[in-house]
């Protein structure tokens, strides 16, 4: 590797830069074969970085705050006498992205079921409906590869076009 071409990868690895080659890198480690094995040109792994993730947390925050949610690591939830609502960001670990998991938890229902209150926060996985936003939208399922502006402009847009209206819709 050239010294040029060496400061390149190491620049997106340092600045989690998004990529999106078939190959599972994660870690600076394996950079270098990458680079190598693409002849010398840099591919993408679905790729989202911490510091990515913390803009879209700020940006989830921002967005779901006003409609009474909390964060909870990667989960927002909205308690109401109940039910409650659960919006979640699921990063993937295998083709990389996000997806946004959108869940409704009744605690009468999972107490009836499993014979115990659920924990609190409630998690995504617990609720008793499920969906991803990419459903709600258009009917089929939607992995964010990057985080750019354009793509949080569109979660935010799904969001407030699909989930709050869903989440609205069930308590009719």
């Amino acid at each position: 590797m050239t010294g040029d071409r060496s400061w390149a990868v190491s620049t997106m690895v340092k600045s989690g830069a998004y990529c999106d080659a078939p190959l599972p890198c994660r870690t600076a480690k394996f950079w270098p074969i990458v680079w190598l094995v693409w002849g010398g040109k840099l591919p993408s792994v679905g790729y989202v970085s911490r510091v990515t993730q913390t803009n879209l947390s700020r940006k989830l925050d921002e967005f779901l705050e006003p409609h009474g949610f909390e964060r909870h690591g990667r989960t927002w939830v909205r308690s109401r006498p109940l039910f409650s609502d659960v919006i979640d960001v699921q990063r993937g670990a295998s083709i990389g992205g996000v997806t946004i998991n959108i869940a409704l938890m009744h605690t009468p229902t999972y107490e009836l079921v499993w014979g115990k209150s659920p924990t609190q926060p409630f998690s995504e996985p617990d609720c008793i409906v499920r969906t991803r936003l990419g459903f709600l939208v258009n009917g089929r399922d939607h992995w964010w590869k990057s985080i750019i502006q354009s793509d949080v402009a569109n979660m935010m847009e799904a969001l407030s076009s699909a989930a709050i209206p869903f989440f609205q819709s069930l308590r009719a």
